[in-house]
């Protein structure tokens, strides 16, 4: 196998094994925001600062998103942000919140969603993005593999003739006509 047909089967498979690693990090990190929000410590938090993030390739597709910071103060641990991006659009600096925390990292914080819910929606739609992607460049890896092996199996077929009508008596090498 030559680094061409190496790169038409581990292109796509390279492709599959980074989206399942992707999806593996979004359910991990939506499984500790769960954890978070149902388990830790709640404390009040105060937004103090609104922002709004643009991103985009070209003048014609950019985006932007409103991220809250959330302030939150834990006796013992002192003052911690969080950076929010799903709060209510209508969010004004010196809005209240609670921020859910686990004790054992008390700077990773997560406001309490003020509409309940823990973002399961969201991370299941990615997810679901990530694994028909994994699939579909599965599929192409398999389809590149059967694809080269066909390619191998003919050309071995072909040579295989080659060999089998030169050992026919009479049909080439003499010495092989007299046994």
């Amino acid at each position: 196998m030559d680094a061409g047909e190496s790169f038409l089967v581990g292109g796509p498979a390279l492709i599959a094994v980074g989206a399942l690693v992707g999806a593996a990090f979004v359910v991990r990190s939506w499984r500790r925001t769960r954890v978070v929000l149902r388990d830790g410590e709640r404390v009040p938090g105060q937004c103090v600062r609104i922002y709004t993030k643009v991103s985009g390739h070209g003048e014609d597709e950019t985006s932007s998103r409103q991220h809250v910071v959330v302030e939150y103060t834990i006796v013992g641990s002192g003052t911690h942000r969080v950076d929010d991006a799903t709060l209510p659009s209508t969010t004004c600096v010196g809005d209240q919140f609670t921020v859910a925390y686990d004790a054992q990292r008390p700077d990773k914080g997560v406001v309490v969603p003020p509409h309940g819910g823990t973002g399961g929606v969201g991370a299941t739609i990615i997810v679901l993005i990530l694994l028909v992607v994994a699939a579909g460049a599965a599929v192409g890896a398999c389809s590149a593999a059967a694809s080269l092996r066909s390619d191998a199996q003919t050309v071995i077929g072909a040579w295989g003739s080659d060999v089998r009508s030169s050992l026919v008596p009479g049909s080439g090498d003499p010495a092989l006509a007299t046994a």
